[in-house]
């Protein structure tokens, strides 16, 4: 059945031809929208997929009630909208495919609402696929009204210059990232409700632009951590109003950290009593972090070792000005993240299970001082290319009289245009001890670097990085560290420095 519509370019079939984010508003004109119903019986088309097809450019796609077992690509102009999230839901046909994917080379609006999209599922380990949306190329995706959960991979996945309008959605119990965008990816996110991801409920850790995600007024909860990356903490409703209060003792005062973080003044200091406290925790305020007692205050990411969570035990955003002192940190992907304009300082904690221990990007500045890295990972994680520490972007490093051991990969990975400062420390037992690359510039002063692969090496293909990410300019200082070669006790059994121009470094 094909009913011809007539119609403004105003509301919903606006954002169709063109509002929204980037986009120009447009006059107003008439179209002939054509729409297309799907339903299990009594339809023309029985599944969404044959609609897809079938549609013309502009049109829209009405489904009735029903589960559709479909993986679904759109690459034109399209509506397509359910009878409720309730009583629509789209499931994947096949393994490892997002159950939407969207994308095009050219700008397209595409707009779904009214449906629930779940249960992506992968083989063994491998996640690759395993999402409920995807985004890619210049598509710009309008959602409303939807629901988005229990998908094993991401619940929406947004990259290359894609662009998502988010809002009146439930996204929750995915394995990662309730949204995640990265390269030139942004999103407006407005009253939605992100709860109980894996990882991160809005990750824009790894985006290249420049306040890429806008937005307020959403119910973020039980997440991996609610918010990672350049954020703004305006788009999540904190869970308790803030206070006047200068201290508060955790679980004395509040049960969870993130109600703690919410409620504290700025400025003011959280006191964590002996035991483990669930992390997870987004901070976007000065504050301080204790642990009343030296090595008995946990804070633990929201997995365990055999369900590692995906998101940061600890993430800040721009806003924050954090002091974290005598608590261990575990059990999460990223231990401690920090992006945006976030400022934190570590002094004498513990971390451990991590795929990355300390991230930093964007504009992040982080010091370290006596803190322990550890050897202390899950098992059926051991093959994946751990970091202790990477720092990206622009954001800046300092660690001092402290010890990063045990990594799979690499111990601490200074790239792009990161600045770093690392004295007095132990960096061992890594594939490779200190990595640099891009456009970084890095200080090593009276450090122990041992027992790696290489100590200390460039990103070139001379080192063993035949495909770098950029060419190598990096500025690199230092003087008396211990580097020790293959022939030495507590050997580099790679090498010591690569390239060898990186000698200086050494001890005389």
């Amino acid at each position: 059945m094909r009913a011809k519509y007539y119609a403004q370019v105003i509301g919903l079939l606006g954002i169709v031809v063109g509002v929204g984010p980037g986009s120009d508003f447009i006059n107003s004109q008439t179209f002939t929208i054509n729409e297309l119903t799907v339903c299990s019986e009594g339809c023309r088309y029985q599944t969404i997929t044959e609609a897809i097809a079938a549609a013309q450019d502009g049109d829209l796609i009405a489904i009735g009630a029903g589960t559709y077992r479909e993986n679904l690509k759109i690459s034109k102009n399209l509506t397509v909208t359910g009878e409720s999230r309730e009583r629509v839901i789209i499931q994947p046909a096949e393994p490892k495919k997002p159950i939407v994917e969207i994308e095009s080379d050219q700008t397209i609006e595409v707009v779904l609402q009214g449906a629930t999209v779940a249960g992506s599922h992968r083989i063994g380990q491998d996640v690759a696929g395993a999402d409920g949306i995807v985004v890619r190329g210049k598509a710009r995706l309008h959602l409303s009204d939807m629901r988005v959960n229990r998908n094993e991979g991401w619940g929406l996945y947004i990259e290359d210059g894609a662009q998502l309008s988010v809002e009146r959605t439930q996204i929750f119990g995915n394995k990662f990232d309730g949204i995640y965008l990265e390269d030139m990816a942004k999103a407006t996110a407005t009253q939605n409700e992100v709860r109980g991801n894996g990882g991160c409920g809005i990750n824009a850790f790894y985006t290249q632009s420049e306040d890429a995600v806008q937005g307020s007024e959403n119910r973020m909860f039980e997440n991996g951590a609610d918010l990672c990356g350049n954020l703004s903490p305006e788009l999540r409703i904190p869970l308790v109003e803030q206070t006047n209060r200068m201290q508060i003792v955790v679980p004395r005062d509040y049960q969870s950290l993130q109600e703690a973080v919410d409620a504290l003044a700025p400025g003011g200091t959280i006191i964590l009593e002996e035991g483990i406290h669930r992390g997870g925790v987004t901070i976007y305020k000065p504050l301080r972090l204790a642990g009343r007692d030296k090595d008995k205050a946990t804070i633990s990411g929201s997995g365990s070792c055999s369900v590692l969570s995906f998101g940061s035990a600890i993430s800040l955003i721009s806003g924050a000005d954090a002091t974290i002192e005598d608590v261990s940190v575990l059990n999460s992907v990223s231990t401690v993240m920090a992006g945006g304009t976030a400022r934190f300082s570590l002094k004498r904690v513990t971390l451990g299970l991590y795929f990355v221990g300390i991230d930093l990007a964007a504009s992040a500045q982080g010091t370290i001082e006596d803190a322990q890295l550890g050897e202390k990972r899950c098992e059926g994680f051991s093959n994946l290319p751990f970091y202790g520490i990477r720092a990206l972007g622009s954001a800046q490093l300092s660690l001092t009289r402290s010890v990063v051991k045990g990594s799979i990969f690499t111990g601490i990975a200074i790239v792009r245009r990161a600045r770093a400062v690392i004295t007095d420390s132990e960096i061992s037992k890594h594939m490779q001890g200190i990595l640099i690359g891009g456009k970084a510039q890095v200080h090593l002063s009276r450090n122990r670097i041992m027992q790696n692969g290489y100590g200390v090496s460039a990103v070139i293909p001379e080192c063993d990085h035949p495909q770098p990410e950029e060419p190598f300019a990096a500025m690199i200082t230092g003087e008396d560290n211990y580097i020790p070669g293959p022939r030495e006790p507590e050997g580099n059994f790679a090498d010591d420095v690569c390239p060898d121009s990186l000698a200086f470094l050494k001890k005389p």
